[in-house]
C-alpha cells in the first residue's frame, strides 16, 4: 500500500495487470497502482487501507475468482467510508442484466474491457482523466478514515 499520495486499486485475476501496469505508469507516473487478484483480498486490503491511506479509485474486473466483483461492490458500499471511493467495474461483455445489477449495487461505472492493448490503454487514460481530473471526489483525510474504519470494521464483511 502506498504511504502517501493518491493511488488506485486494480482487482484483476488474469495476466492483464502487467499490461495495465505498464500503460498506467506511462499515463500517470505520479499515481501509484496497487493490484490484488481476487475479491476477498480486495475487501481485506480496503478495510486495512481505510485505517491509514484508502485508495482514490477502485477498478474491479469481472469476473473474479472467489468473492464476485458485485459482492465486493456490495461490501464496499455498505461501509460508511469505503462507499465514498469510486468503484469502476471492467467487464468483457455487458448484458443488460449485468448492467442493471451493477448500478443497483451502486457501482459508479461499468466499462467494457477492450481486447486490444492499445484500446485498453486508451480506456484507462479516459477513466483516469475522468475520475481523477474531471470528476469531483471526496478525499478521505486519514484521521476521518481511521476513526470510521475502527467504528465500522464489521460492516465490510459480505454478510447482509
Amino acid at each position: 500500500m502506498p504511504n502517501e499520495g493518491p493511488y488506485a486499486l486494480l482487482v484483476e485475476d488474469r495476466a492483464a495487470p502487467l499490461c495495465v501496469e505498464a500503460a498506467w505508469h506511462t499515463l500517470t507516473p505520479t499515481l501509484n497502482l496497487t493490484v490484488r487478484r481476487d475479491g476477498a483480498d480486495a475487501l481485506a486490503f480496503v478495510l486495512d487501507a481505510l485505517r491509514a491511506h484508502p485508495p482514490t479509485l477502485i477498478l474491479l474486473s469481472l469476473p473474479l475468482p472467489g468473492v464476485d466483483a458485485l459482492d465486493v461492490v456490495d461490501g464496499l458500499k455498505r461501509h460508511p467510508v469505503a462507499r465514498m471511493i469510486p468503484v469502476v467495474l471492467l467487464a468483457d461483455d455487458a448484458p443488460p442484466t449485468l448492467v442493471a445489477d451493477a448500478y443497483a449495487r451502486q457501482a459508479n461505472s461499468l466499462c467494457l474491457k477492450p481486447a486490444d492493448p492499445a484500446a485498453r490503454a486508451e480506456l484507462l487514460r479516459a477513466l483516469l482523466q475522468y475520475w481523477l481530473h474531471a470528476a469531483c471526489y471526496c478525499p478521505l483525510p486519514a484521521n476521518i478514515a481511521r476513526r470510521a474504519a475502527r467504528a465500522a470494521d464489521a460492516s465490510l464483511s459480505l454478510a447482509p
